[in-house]
This record gives C-alpha cells, sequence and structure tokens, in this order.
C-alpha cells in the first residue's frame, strides 16, 4: 500500500471509530486485504461444494437452510433449499484456512483502534451464508444479550466482514443507530422480559 492510500485509510478508520462510538457502528470499506477475501470465498464455496462428503464434527458445526423455522425461509420448502449452508460456526476448526482473515492486521489494528485497547480477546467467528432466493431472513435482534454465544457483558465488537457486496437491493443488514447506548442492565432486562434474546 502506498504512503498516500495509507494515510487515506488511516483516516476512513478514524471516521469510521468515531462513528462507532456515535452510533454503534461502522463502515469500512476494504478492512480486510483482497487477498484474505479471495482467499475467505474460495474456502467457503469448497465446503459448500462438498457439504455431502464433510466428516461428521465437521458437518454438525454446520446450519442448514432447510433445518431452519418455516418462518426465517418465508415460505420457502426446507426441500427447494437443497444443501444451501446458513451458518458455519467455529471457524478456526472448521475451516483452519480462514486464520489468516482472523488475525489480518488491518483487521486487529481496527478493533484496537474501535475498542481503544491494546489487551484484545477472540471470542468466536462464523459464516453467515446467505444464498440467492433461498437465503433466510434474520430478524432483528440485539447482539447483546442473545442467545446465540454471548459474552457476560457488552464490552465486545462484532466484526461482520462482507465477502460479497451489501446495498438495500439484496437485504443488507441494517443498524439502529445509538442502541448501543443502552445499559447492559437495561438490555437484559428487556430481553428477560419478552422472554428470549
Amino acid at each position: 500500500m502506498s504512503r498516500e492510500n495509507s494515510k487515506n485509510q488511516s483516516k476512513i478508520i478514524e471516521e469510521a471509530r468515531q462513528r462507532y462510538h456515535k452510533n454503534g457502528f461502522g463502515i469500512i470499506q476494504k478492512g480486510v486485504s483482497d487477498g484474505n477475501v479471495e482467499l475467505a470465498i474460495r474456502v467457503i464455496e469448497d465446503i459448500q461444494s462438498m457439504v455431502n462428503d464433510l466428516p461428521p464434527g465437521a458437518r454438525e458445526k454446520l446450519v442448514m437452510e432447510r433445518d431452519l423455522p418455516a418462518r426465517k425461509r418465508g415460505g420457502i420448502e426446507p426441500c427447494e433449499t437443497g444443501n444451501a449452508i446458513f451458518i458455519i460456526n467455529d471457524l478456526p476448526e472448521v475451516l483452519p484456512e480462514l486464520a489468516a482473515l482472523l488475525i489480518d492486521p488491518q483487521l486487529i489494528e481496527i478493533v484496537r483502534l474501535f475498542l481503544e485497547t491494546e489487551d484484545i480477546r477472540y471470542h468466536f467467528s462464523n459464516v453467515t451464508m446467505k444464498r440467492g432466493r433461498v437465503g433466510s431472513g434474520i430478524s432483528w435482534h440485539r447482539d447483546f444479550p442473545n442467545q446465540h454465544i454471548c459474552p457476560a457483558r457488552s464490552s465486545f465488537l462484532r466484526l461482520m466482514i462482507c465477502l460479497d457486496g451489501m446495498d438495500a437491493g439484496n437485504g443488507a443488514t441494517q443498524f439502529v443507530a445509538g442502541s448501543h447506548l443502552i445499559s447492559d442492565e437495561e438490555a437484559v432486562g428487556a430481553v428477560s422480559s419478552r422472554g428470549g434474546g
């Protein structure tokens, strides 16, 4: 990366960091190297193509579209989803080739800057796949607290690395600006009162 590009990227990251603290999210284009994005796409597509031949331990880490509740599939019958994967859990175990993506130097620097600490820890990672026509919807939710791999406190940062583009036309993830300002106690109370996460 040239000196000028590096300076521009630093400015982009700083602006995103400020938006993160204000709104609860920040968007960074090219937050991970192109090589790691290409590697991730290739490895994920390889898993999808050989899903029937995976060893049992790896297969247990997958959530298939056909196994989701009907309400998530929007009327699409389970048999119509074929072998479409919805989630690949435990990336380092299932896809060790993606370790490079998880420790991409620019990604680590972004985490340090956003959390304003050198003391960062890996919590979990997964791939959420949204296949054309059969990809399930994800309803509105808050990442803390929830019922899926949730830490004890809200002092964490979730990174979403979009590998193939997101926009309003293809069902991009949306965020409620400022929702991160709700206290942990208030968030836990809200989830408890409605009986879920």
